[in-house]
């Protein structure tokens, strides 16, 4: 691993642990093994440290994205809609600090004001929208999938799983035990036709 890689690697972790105010290049320096000159020879300053790490996370998650989902054949619209849930719970545990990233609210912050931050987040959370709203069409053609509105299911459907696993990230309520649950809940969700709504 190189030494960026590796001062990218402490910094995700730090970032996730401690939020972006509270780590300091000091700290990324400690906990990497790298020289402070070193890090700055890398990065312009920490919210650059914080960005590189951003995208190395987008380029992790998207990877899994496309060999467990884009690339795959499903049977049914709805089995890829399992899928994207799989991989995203997969995700929290295989990749849990990149995805603690954007679970914290600098990322926000940054993103209000940073286009390259707020494209990377929606980067990310577009690849999952788009894969949650092709399963969709793919269901409703194929009739594993009620008569939904794709892109406005996809969004209520991965709003669900990020705020429940943003509170496992912030240890506020350990969602995984709840994983069969959200799966039925999606498949409710996901059966319902118009006239079986009452709001």
């Amino acid at each position: 691993m190189s030494l960026k890689q590796n001062i990218l690697e402490s910094a995700t972790r730090l970032f996730a642990t401690n939020g972006f105010k509270n780590t300091s290049i000091s700290a990324i320096s400690r906990h990497s093994g790298a020289a402070e000159g070193t890090i700055f020879h890398h990065f312009k300053n920490k919210e650059d440290v914080f960005l590189c790490a951003l995208n190395r996370a987008k380029g992790l998650i998207i990877n899994e994205v496309d060999d467990k989902i884009n690339n795959r054949q499903f049977d049914t619209g709805l089995e890829m809609v399992e899928a994207v849930i799989n991989v995203y719970f997969y995700l929290s545990e295989a990749w849990g600090m990149e995805l603690a990233l954007l679970h914290r609210s600098h990322s926000y912050e940054l993103a209000s004001v940073n286009d390259a931050c707020r494209t990377t987040i929606e980067t990310i959370y577009n690849c999952f929208l788009n894969a949650i709203s092709e399963g969709i069409i793919i269901g409703k053609q194929d009739g594993s999938i009620g008569d939904v509105a794709p892109s406005k299911t996809a969004v209520i459907i991965f709003g669900m799983l990020n705020g429940l696993l943003r509170f496992n990230a912030e240890n506020i309520f350990p969602v995984h035990s709840l994983y069969f649950d959200i799966l039925q809940a999606c498949k409710k969700i996901l059966a319902n036709s118009c006239d079986e709504v009452q709001v």
